[in-house]
């Protein structure tokens, strides 16, 4: 993972919201997250994403991305 300058409390906040959804709304014992980032000269792309059952249509308008 890069080093990266950012507000620390905020930035640890974002990924463990992240994490504990992925985990909690997992519907099998087993599963995977991945994490990866893509260095964008000024800035990183971080991305994020699990095999559970993805966020059920009529919520899909709602999420900000």
């Amino acid at each position: 993972m890069p080093t990266i300058k950012a507000q620390p409390e905020a930035l640890n906040r974002v990924f463990e919201n992240l994490l504990i959804n992925a985990i909690q709304h997992h519907d099998q014992e087993d599963g995977r997250i991945r994490i990866a980032y893509r260095d964008k000269e000024d800035s990183y792309e971080f991305r994020i994403s699990d095999d559970g059952p993805g966020i059920p249509k009529e919520y899909q308008a709602k999420v900000l991305i």
